[in-house]
C-alpha cells in the first residue's frame, strides 16, 4: 500500500495552472503500480461507461509517474458499489492507451481558458448550489 486519498500536484504545460488530483488508492504489486478510484452507481458498469470516466484515471497515471520505477507499469482500475436492493461491487479495468501530458493537455487547456474568461456553466444541484460562491450569478438561480 502507498497511499489512500493521495494528493499528487503537478503541472502538466506550462501554459496551464498546477493541478491536484487526489487518488482514491495506490498500491504496488508484482504486476505493478496500481491506482484506484471508487464510485458508486445506480447501475453496473459497462465498458462504454469505464471508457468515458477513463480520461480522470489517465490524468492520475501521468501525474504519478514519480511514484513508479522506470519501465513500472501503471495500471488502471475503477472499484463501483453499485447501490441496488443488493448491493454488490465491481472492479473494473481500464483499458490502456498511450497517455501522455500534452495529450492531456489539449484536453484542459479549454477548460483552462474558459475559467479564465469567467465563463460559467450551471450544474444545479441541491448539494451543491447552497454553498457556492457563485449562486448570485448564476443563470439557473436567477428571478
Amino acid at each position: 500500500m502507498i497511499g489512500v486519498e493521495e494528493k499528487l500536484t503537478g503541472t502538466i504545460a506550462d501554459d496551464l495552472p498546477d493541478l491536484l488530483a487526489i487518488v482514491d488508492l495506490i498500491y504496488q504489486d508484482d504486476a505493478g503500480l496500481h491506482l484506484v478510484d471508487f464510485k458508486t452507481s445506480r447501475s453496473k458498469w459497462g465498458d462504454s461507461r469505464v471508457a468515458e470516466a477513463a480520461e480522470q484515471l489517465r490524468l492520475y497515471q501521468v501525474m504519478s509517474q514519480h511514484f513508479a520505477e522506470h519501465g513500472t507499469d501503471i495500471h488502471l482500475h475503477f472499484g463501483v458499489l453499485v447501490k441496488v436492493k443488493s448491493p454488490y461491487a465491481q472492479v473494473l479495468d481500464v483499458p490502456k492507451a498511450n497517455m501522455n501530458s500534452s495529450r492531456i493537455a489539449e484536453t484542459i487547456r479549454p477548460i483552462w481558458h474558459a475559467i479564465q474568461m469567467d465563463v460559467c456553466y450551471p450544474n444545479p444541484s441541491m448539494t451543491g448550489c447552497s454553498g457556492c460562491a457563485y449562486r448570485d450569478r448564476c443563470p439557473a438561480h436567477s428571478g
